[in-house]
């Protein structure tokens, strides 16, 4: 989570900090960050939204819910149910803030952290932020905007902390149930994960984009118009150094299909014939090392593979994400070893 995480590709101080060496501290950092720009924000006074509301009133205010004061039976009472913007303190930024900072009190392994952490919770809750706790899923609908730049490195810092709840055992109440119903972030965070990690970790003279990368097919005397209609070229993670590229498919699912007519089992070969593609049209530095992997969570058996498919090096290989983050760790750098 923390190499996926927006905070990491945004504060060059998180990714000096080192963490990769020592991940039991994590939560400790990401806390220190977010109640240190917490402390600081306080100092001014908190942003302001339109946030929608309802309320049954004496007199109109925004829209009248027609429904709901016949259905109700408002009328007799006079009142109606109305709908308005209202502008306030109270809407999702400051509540994931103030989720964040319930996270760091409850989570911080240090005492002096957990107070001040419970000290700013309490003094966004005295200045109109509701006690609501959000969740990790809707703090990701989050939007900032150029006004909200100031609050920046807070909400990073608390979708972190937020996300991170999602897979402890002490924290949150939705990390049994969202990796299910939202398969496909969860598969963006395993991507990103991968490519902050060795962003992080590897030394010069390896070099890693935190983006994906897209490549231009080498074409030759195309037909006219074709060159529009070729798709794009993706790849999620490349680790280079001179005279050798590592290209990394991250797969969010089974390495393995299983034929079920014949009971065999095969790689999946979409996989594969998307690596080797990619492989041979990037092949244009000659001399250069072009080696190929397809990294995959662990579903069953450990799997890691190597052969040779004509001038490039294909490997498949299994993480097991139930692991330690030591283990995490040496599985990931096994990558480039011996390369």
């Amino acid at each position: 989570m923390f190499y996926a995480s927006e905070l990491f590709a945004e504060d060059a101080s998180v990714r000096e900090a080192g963490m990769e060496e020592s991940p039991d501290d994590l939560i400790d950092l990401i806390s220190e960050v977010l109640v240190t720009a917490a402390e600081r924000r306080l100092h001014r006074p908190l942003s302001r939204r339109y946030v929608a509301q309802q309320e049954d009133l004496s007199r109109v205010r925004g829209r009248i819910d027609h429904l709901q004061t016949y259905e109700r039976n408002l009328q007799t009472r006079g009142r109606v149910a109305c709908s308005f913007d209202e502008l306030s303190v109270d809407h999702l930024l400051n509540q994931v803030i103030t989720s964040g900072l319930i996270i760091a009190e409850r989570a911080s392994r240090n005492a002096g952290l957990r107070e001040r952490a419970a000290t700013a919770r309490r003094t966004f809750h005295w200045s109109g932020v509701s006690r609501q706790f959000v969740s990790a899923a809707k703090a990701e609908s989050l939007t900032l905007g150029r006004n909200d730049e100031a609050e920046r490195r807070c909400a990073s810092a608390a979708r972190l902390l937020l996300q991170m709840g999602l897979l402890t055992e002490d924290i949150g109440t939705d990390r049994a149930v969202t990796p299910r119903l939202d398969i496909d972030r969860w598969r963006l965070i395993y991507e990103a994960a991968v490519r902050g990690f060795f962003h992080a970790v590897l030394q010069e003279p390896w070099r890693v984009r935190l983006a994906q990368e897209q490549h231009r097919w080498p074409l030759q005397d195309p037909s006219a118009g074709m060159a529009r209609f070729m798709p794009t070229m993706e790849t999620d993670v490349v680790l280079r150094r001179p005279g050798e590229r590592i290209v990394i498919e991250t797969k969010f699912t089974s390495p393995i299909s299983v034929h079920s007519q014949f009971g065999g089992q095969t790689f999946k070969r979409d996989h594969l014939f998307q690596l080797q593609t990619y492989l041979t049209t990037m092949a244009r530095v000659p001399g250069e090392r072009l080696t190929g992997v397809l990294l995959y969570p662990q579903v069953e058996d450990a799997v890691d593979m190597t052969a040779k498919v004509g001038a490039h090096t294909l490997r498949v290989k299994t993480i097991d994400l139930t692991g330690t983050s030591a283990t995490i760790r040496d599985e990931l750098l096994s990558v480039v070893a011996g390369a």
